[in-house]
């Protein structure tokens, strides 16, 4: 199956330890990745320009600017190609290249700043010894201290003011199922960068209840499958892509003409129950976070 969806991108061989879960682990590490100190500070178009080198660059997208200095060797698209767009607003470009990317998420702990227009007011002293006043000159302030501005100048912004962001998209996992001849594989869509969950819960031989937790809704599909199959099944996740995929053992290697019968439902809340689960292993990751697999 060949997936059409989104812009088409060129991708670059990335360096090792410079996969997505590990910029993940990098932001998480409590590393200063913005190099602000958690200082978050307007940022204007002439100090964004300043930073254009691989070595200090800024850049800037729908009017939040962001340090990737640290991110240039984790882009997938490769180095050369984000550099496109530092030391300037690059959403533009952005959009033409991959604007469903949730940069927002991937870059939260690069954010230094909203991006700025600077406006200059200069106030001149007057001239008390002079009285004839040439066309261009503003009135005088009642002390006599100050001519008032007359003008304000804008520096411009090479694009226009982004629209109100929409009300948040409900995220609702696409199902499908691909199979071989010795097991068959559930497969749920949901969206890049969502951070889905997953809980497989095993009722008998040929029933199964799925839970795809996304936020603080969970979507459970019961599962009645037309055969028999093994238990346990094995499963993923895509991160990047937010596609799950759970593998089945058929008990009859066959091919099936249809993976049975399905009936799903929404909860909005958090289920309140107690679950029994036999954990399989423990992975730690960092001081304080550990991967447990049930």
């Amino acid at each position: 199956m060949i997936n059409n969806y989104g812009n088409p991108r060129n991708k670059c061989a990335l360096k090792p330890g410079h996969s997505l879960m590990d910029w993940i682990r990098l932001g998480s590490s409590g590393c200063d990745l913005a190099g602000t100190k958690g200082i978050v500070a307007p940022v204007s178009h002439a100090e964004l320009s300043k930073h254009c080198k691989k070595s200090d660059a800024w850049i800037a997208i729908r009017g939040k600017v962001y340090n990737v200095t640290q991110y240039l060797d984790f882009h997938p698209g490769g180095i050369d190609e984000l550099m496109r767009g530092v030391g300037k607003d690059a959403t533009k470009l952005f959009e033409e290249v991959h604007a469903w990317v949730n940069y927002e998420q991937l870059l939260a702990k690069c954010y230094i700043g909203p991006l700025r227009n600077v406006a200059s007011i200069n106030l001149e002293p007057l001239d008390t010894t002079s009285t004839a006043h040439s066309k261009n000159q503003s009135p005088t302030s009642a002390n006599g201290g100050f001519r008032l501005p007359f003008s304000i100048s804008l520096t411009p912004s090479p694009t226009p003011t982004a629209p109100p962001s929409p009300e948040k998209e409900e995220i609702i996992p696409r199902f499908d199922w691909i199979q071989k001849t010795s097991d068959l594989t559930i497969i749920f869509y949901t969206k890049t960068l969502c951070n889905p969950g997953v809980t497989v819960e095993y009722m008998n031989d040929q029933e199964i209840d799925i839970r795809v937790l996304i936020g603080r809704t969970t979507h459970l599909f019961q599962l009645k499958f037309a055969h028999e199959v093994r238990w346990p099944c094995s499963g993923r996740i895509a991160l990047e892509s937010g596609k799950i995929e759970l593998v089945f053992g058929k008990t009859q290697p066959a091919l099936w003409t249809s993976f049975g019968l399905m009936e799903r439902k929404k909860v909005t809340d958090l289920e309140v129950g107690v679950r029994e689960f036999d954990a399989i292993q423990c992975q730690k990751f960092n001081h304080d976070s550990y991967a447990n697999i049930y």
